[in-house]
């Protein structure tokens, strides 16, 4: 399993649940003003979680903080790297673009905490899935990494 298998789970959790969670809100009797209130403080969040996966990205391996932008070039070969990057993200985008209209119709059917709970399983997946399969990229140069003549290419 690599990056371009886990940016859909990533993707679509996320936008799925940014999409939905005012209107989420909304039906569990708080009002569209404190709604959208808790929507931007969650957005706003978002910015410091960037720069503190960055930080520890360096010094944890990008892998075990499932920092895909910065992980994902790393795991392909260099003669490849920007197609495959490039293909990670169009699958991710997938997911981004399908969530909110399959989080609207499980919405519809299973409530609230139906949707929060799909969500959570679909992010659990990309959590779970990129430390058990995922490269170890920590102190190792990218040659080493995915040069098939490299004798360290073979060591997780």
């Amino acid at each position: 399993m690599t990056p371009r298998n886990l940016r859909p789970s990533q993707r679509s959790g996320r936008q799925g649940f940014f999409t939905w969670i005012p209107t989420l809100l909304v039906q569990q009797g708080i009002t569209v003003t404190k709604s959208f209130e808790f929507s931007i403080i969650i957005y706003l969040a978002q910015v410091p979680g960037y720069f503190s996966a960055a930080w520890l990205g360096e010094y944890l391996d990008r892998k075990n903080t499932i920092a895909l932008y910065s992980y994902t070039p790393e795991v392909f070969p260099t003669w490849i790297r920007a197609s495959g990057t490039g293909l990670s993200s169009a699958f991710g985008r997938f997911g981004s673009i399908i969530a909110p209209s399959v989080i609207g119709i499980f919405a519809a059917s299973l409530g609230f905490a139906g949707v929060f709970g799909i969500t959570t399983a679909v992010l659990a997946v990309g959590v779970i899935c990129t430390p058990m399969f995922g490269l170890s990229t920590a102190g190792r140069s990218l040659e080493d990494l995915t040069e098939p003549d490299s004798p360290k290419a073979a060591v997780r």
